[in-house]
């Protein structure tokens, strides 16, 4: 699953300062303003801080590998194909990334002990293998009309850190400032229409905004965010994958 937008704001109402600090504006304007800053640096940073979920509930589910072989009899004149299924799955995904916590597992209506699984590259849930040692994988191909057959309770998401904080109230701020006719003065956003006037002549140009072909937004606190996080402007979390290193995972309980 792709996200496209944060779970919740990066930034607050108390953390705007300047002018947007004891701004008289309506709060559904100010906190819609604030996820979309957050929104915006979630893109241009490159997708890095979802910020803390909400508890999600999902069903994870595979349906078996099949792979159809052909086989003979003893006439060696007949020819039949058999299929041969595997529900092996020791470790499933659940959709979303970094994982924060696991907070319920049920397995065909019993919850599972924490201790019989585990979570790998905040990603991965794993089934481990019982006391005596004997492997155990998650059910797939179950009856989609039992919710409990497989069933997984968890949190997701990685907070921004305090400098995306900072970015986020700033963003929203001047965006706060451009929807409001007295504000338009202390807005920092640059306009697309500019008039400039030298010895009574007045030329209208406008602005192409190089910058935002850059990732950029004119704003300080902003761009020096992006420039700290995001240098390279990439447009998603960076994966290695290398043939010559077999998988490597971390693991938390």
């Amino acid at each position: 699953m792709v996200q496209t937008s944060t779970c919740e704001p990066w930034a607050t109402i108390a953390d705007l300062t300047g002018p947007c600090a004891d701004y008289d504006t309506d709060t559904t304007l100010i906190g819609d303003m604030l996820q979309a800053a957050s929104d915006v640096l979630y893109e241009l940073s490159g997708r890095q801080f979802a910020g803390e979920c909400d508890e999600q509930v999902v069903h994870p589910r595979q349906d078996c590998a099949c792979v159809i072989r052909p086989y003979h009899l003893r006439h060696p004149m007949s020819l039949f194909r058999r299929a041969l299924c595997s529900c092996d799955l020791p470790r499933v995904t659940l959709g979303m990334y970094p994982l924060v916590s696991v907070e319920e597992v049920i397995v065909a209506g019993v919850t599972l002990d924490p201790s019989e699984y585990r979570v790998e590259n905040d990603r991965w849930l794993v089934r481990l293998a019982d006391a005596d040692g004997q492997w155990r994988s998650w059910p797939c191909c179950w009856d989609r009309e039992d919710p409990e057959a497989f069933q997984v309770t968890f949190t997701a998401g990685m907070a921004p850190p305090p400098m995306g904080v900072r970015a986020a109230a700033d963003l929203a701020c001047q965006l706060i400032l451009a929807n409001q006719p007295d504000g338009a003065a202390d807005c920092l956003l640059p306009e697309r229409v500019q008039t400039i006037t030298r010895q009574g002549v007045s030329v209208t140009v406008l602005d192409p905004m190089e910058f935002l072909d850059h990732g950029r937004t004119g704003i300080y606190s902003v761009d020096l965010f992006l420039s700290a996080y995001n240098p390279n402007r990439l447009q998603d979390r960076p994966v290695v994958m290398s043939p010559d290193v077999g998988p490597r995972s971390r693991r938390w309980p």
